[in-house]
């Protein structure tokens, strides 16, 4: 991925992380019988990237409009072997991050958008050797992940969210959706 357009992604996702933390931080459309309600699930997820199926699971705790999360997540490559290219090294990433957001409440609706730091390990494939032939690259590097999630709570211990994610890092830079189950206290 060039530079410039991973500039451009990079602008665009702080630019809409900024303006979702303002409507958050004005308590658009607060009512105060949320505002200081205290939070915690464990969020399930399933999802895709522009590689391959995406598994995640997180910790998340809310209080004062504040969302705190610990999450981890892996990508592995889907692979139809339609072309033999199973010599190839398979793209696979591993993430481990620590993210803090605002979050929004309206009822049984839960809107947050949340930003962080993370550590990324993975293989990647490298140079190309010869035809259907790469080098394998080894990914380890330090990145910058957010999201952006709608969650519906169907009882005060269950829920279910739908989320815009990424990772701005040096090596891979990633987007993907998920479909994430929320099990805890809402």
């Amino acid at each position: 991925m060039g530079q410039i357009q991973m500039k451009k992604i990079t602008v665009i996702t702080i630019i809409i992380i900024l303006c979702t933390g303002y409507l958050f931080a004005s308590g658009f459309g607060e009512n105060d019988s949320t505002k200081n309600k205290i939070s915690y699930w464990l969020g399930l997820g399933i999802g895709s990237n522009y590689f391959g199926p995406t598994l995640s699971m997180n910790l998340s705790f809310t209080v004062k409009h504040n969302l705190f999360m610990i999450k981890y997540s892996k990508s592995d490559e889907f692979r139809f072997g339609v072309e033999n290219n199973f010599d190839e090294p398979p793209l696979t990433l591993k993430e481990i991050g620590i993210l803090y957001g605002r979050y929004f409440r309206k009822n049984n609706l839960l809107l947050s958008a949340s930003f962080g730091v993370s550590y990324l390990n993975g293989v990647n494939r490298g140079k190309n050797i010869q035809y259907n032939d790469f080098e394998k690259t080894n990914i380890s590097t330090v990145g910058f992940p957010f999201e952006a999630e709608a969650m519906f709570e169907f009882t005060r211990y269950t829920g279910i969210g739908i989320l815009f994610y990424g990772n701005i890092n040096n090596k891979k830079l990633f987007t993907g959706g998920m479909l994430r189950i929320k099990i805890g206290y809402f």
